[in-house]
């Protein structure tokens, strides 16, 4: 097994009661062939299973998609300054946090904008997967949001400034195919920085995890087994409906100044 599957396994097996499947079985299980590390570390599959499994338009993803659901009642006992009692560590987990709600809802969207031109039946039913996944995870984030409000955190002042961004975005796809494109092209760039620190949380555990609330890193790594196993779908989509490879190195760019920016904004 790869250091990713294990680490997957090593997460449910010492957090029974933080993180639990509910639905599907965990990563790991029916894999078309091991996880590798080259696989994790971002969006798409690696070169060598794409051209093991050609499937012109079609869905490269190596393992299942299931959707798991987290407990959040456990975050409630959480303290004001949950990483090793440190109030800037605190502060960017909250930053990152704060993203993924109206994040995911734009993830949502712009891969379903493309859905009605996807023919093959797996990535048909992975993009299903993928929005379950993706609710799920804009659900657990805003309770984990919530918890940071009452500690004095503008949770809501910081999500409207983003919120109004990424729908603005989305309502421009509607009337430019140019603008829809490039908003799934984002998607991927996005999924991309999630995939590469889905993959920090699951193999460098010592390191990311000391001082964390046990609760709050179960939390992290349910988004991250996830994000592991959906990182290729959008980038599936965006292939399979023509998108090029110019877009999606402009859009490269601009998701990096976008996602640095809103990190920037959040730990002002």
């Amino acid at each position: 097994a790869s250091r990713l599957t294990r680490a997957a396994a090593t997460a449910k097996r010492t957090k029974p009661t933080l993180l639990t499947a509910r639905v599907g079985k965990p990563v790991g299980s029916k894999l078309t062939r091991p996880i590798t590390k080259a696989d994790s570390g971002g969006a798409g599959t690696s070169a060598s299973y794409r051209d093991e499994n050609k499937n012109a338009g079609g869905s490269h993803t190596p393992v299942d998609i299931s959707v798991r659901k987290f407990d959040t009642k456990v975050l409630e006992s959480t303290a004001k300054y949950f990483y090793a009692d440190d109030p800037f560590k605190t502060h960017f987990m909250n930053a990152l946090s704060i993203l993924f709600p109206e994040g995911e809802r734009f993830f949502i969207r712009s891969v379903l904008a493309y859905r009605d031109k996807v023919s093959d039946p797996k990535l048909l039913q992975e993009i299903k997967s993928f929005c379950a996944q993706e609710a799920q995870h804009t659900l657990v984030h805003e309770a984990m949001n919530e918890l940071a409000a009452r500690h004095g955190y503008p949770v809501e002042k910081l999500e409207s400034m983003l919120r109004g961004e990424l729908r603005g975005f989305t309502e421009l796809g509607k009337k430019s195919e140019l603008v829809r494109r490039a908003a799934l092209a984002t998607t991927v760039c996005m999924e991309h920085f999630t995939a590469i620190i889905a993959y920090q949380k699951l193999t460098n555990g010592t390191e990311v995890e000391d001082g964390l609330d046990p609760a709050v890193s179960a939390l992290f790594d349910w988004h991250a087994i996830e994000e592991t196993e959906h990182k290729g779908v959008a980038f599936d989509v965006y292939e399979a409906t023509g998108g090029g490879p110019l877009l999606l190195r402009t859009a490269m760019l601009w998701s990096t100044l976008m996602f640095l920016g809103g990190l920037h904004i959040n730990l002002a």
